[in-house]
């Protein structure tokens, strides 16, 4: 029993972080418009990316100048990167804003590198909202900064915002 309170415990304590992004998002992170891509293939918006994208954006919430790289195109295209947001098609067309997503995200959390590399100083989560065909999503970046390199683009996702069911969480405390 003590490890399924302990569970629910821990669910708790990420839905109330999860409702403090929320929060954040709908009254002071900007919405950043982001039309249908046109993109044909992943090797076609891999070519555009890295044309477009790669440089170095300031993000308004910190100040701090983040760099998006080839080698970050690499990662954002792989397809693990691609299965964690919410499709193919919005992923893309994020994609094409990155450098207004980066720019306009809120730092919502700071941790150590959890495989303690002794040239990362910390991963930063900031989050981000897109406007794309109708719909409002969050958009989760990953910063790491590394020793003398500076912060460096590490991966992004299109989120779903969902909500818990009428009751779930009554029914979670039923003995």
């Amino acid at each position: 029993m003590p490890c399924i309170l302990l569970f629910i415990q821990k669910r708790i304590v990420v839905l109330q972080k999860n409702e403090n992004v929320v929060t954040r998002m709908e009254n002071q992170i900007k919405t950043v418009n982001t039309p249908k891509h046109d993109f044909k293939n992943i090797a076609e918006a891999r070519s555009w990316a890295k044309k477009n994208i790669t440089g170095e954006y300031q993000n308004e919430d910190t100040g701090q100048m983040i760099k998006v790289s080839n080698a970050a195109i690499e990662k954002y295209l792989s397809e693990k990167a691609i299965k964690k947001s919410i499709n193919l098609d919005t992923h893309f067309s994020a994609l094409k804003t990155l450098p207004q997503i980066i720019e306009t995200s809120m730092l919502q959390a700071r941790r150590p590198d959890r495989d303690n590399d002794p040239n990362i100083v910390e991963i930063q989560r900031f989050y981000g909202k897109i406007y794309h065909e109708g719909g409002i999503y969050p958009v989760k970046t990953t910063i790491k900064v590394i020793r003398n390199e500076g912060n460096n683009a590490y991966s992004y996702e299109v989120m779903k915002i969902e909500t818990p069911e009428k009751g779930a969480w009554d029914r979670a405390f039923v003995p």
